[in-house]
């Protein structure tokens, strides 16, 4: 788990130091390792360090060895009000988006040592301009969140501000699910995750509501929410817990791309650069056109992913 990596680039003449982080990638002008060897040494120094902040390591996740080998693995948290929290990690291999630059999204599935509980660890790197996820999620579900961990700029020299898109880190605490929807085992399974991803109440043959918490997109919309999510896809959208009640065994998830109505900002135009596009609606992936007309985003977009997501699988 890292926040940054450095390396050096080194030629028979000169040496550079090359820095990658979620904004991107930074080098150094040349550096004549002939004339300025004192130089050369201090960057093998600082790339050797037993420091693992120094080095980018995320220090907050951490690992037992045992005859040589990763052992038990833990991930240390603090969450709103302060309190530091330390979860045993349950899978040590996070899931992860394969990518340097961008949002970088790493989820680790955790236990509460004290309940047995296990929740999912969601770390991710917004643009420093965007509304972060934990603000959406506070109307939706979530356990905690983690805020003011840290930023790309702060790894990087101040005279290249400006120079690349600050990212903030940020890490929230969720419930866990299940896999990916199209992780499912048969048609019943797929057809009732898509319907407790849209509906907040599951409907029996009577059409009489199960009195249940609800967790989809209907209830993102709700009064007091009102949340257009704008990233409708398979990855997006969790099968329920094996025990999971009806109207519960589809979860809607990963609001980083949501956009929540105010009084200020009522609504929100189509934008095709927003969400996955295999799943746009045709309203937003004609948003590419800029002489084309921009209607708002609203609820039947999402509706039409939903049904590109059942086509898909």
């Amino acid at each position: 788990k890292r926040l940054y990596v450095r390396s050096i680039l080194l030629t028979e003449k000169h040496a550079r130091l090359v820095h990658f982080d979620r904004a991107g990638i930074h080098t150094t002008p040349p550096i004549n390792i002939h004339q300025n060897p004192a130089t050369l040494v201090r960057l093998i120094l600082g790339i050797s360090s037993t420091n693992e902040r120094l080095l980018g390591l995320d220090d907050s996740v951490q690992w037992e060895i045992v005859d040589g080998q990763k052992g038990r693995g833990t991930l240390t948290t603090t969450d709103m009000n302060g309190v530091t929290k330390a979860y045993t990690i349950v899978e040590p291999l996070p899931v992860l988006r394969d990518s340097i630059r961008g949002r970088g999204t790493t989820c680790w599935r955790v236990q509460d040592p004290d309940t047995s509980e296990v929740f999912v660890v969601k770390d991710s790197w917004r643009p420093e301009d965007r509304p972060a996820e934990y603000k959406f999620l506070e109307h939706a579900h979530m356990i905690s969140y983690e805020q003011g961990r840290c930023e790309t700029k702060y790894f990087r020299c101040s005279t290249t501000t400006g120079q690349y898109y600050n990212r903030v880190a940020t890490r929230i605490v969720l419930k866990s699910y299940g896999r990916s929807i199209v992780s499912f085992t048969n048609i019943l399974q797929v057809i009732c995750a898509i319907r407790g991803a849209i509906a907040d109440k599951y409907y029996y043959p009577g059409l009489m509501p199960c009195s249940i918490l609800p967790t989809g997109h209907q209830r993102l919309l709700g009064p007091g929410i009102e949340i257009i999510h704008r990233d409708i896809s398979p990855n997006n959208i969790l099968l329920g817990l094996g025990d999971a009640s009806d109207g519960n065994r589809g979860v809607l998830i990963d609001l980083e791309m949501a956009f929540r109505a105010t009084d200020i900002a009522p609504d929100a135009e189509v934008d095709y650069t927003v969400g996955t596009r295999l799943f746009q609606s045709i309203c937003v992936l004609d948003s590419c056109d800029p002489i084309g007309f921009a209607p708002d985003h609203d609820y039947l977009d999402e509706l039409e992913s939903f049904l590109y997501v059942l086509a898909y699988i």
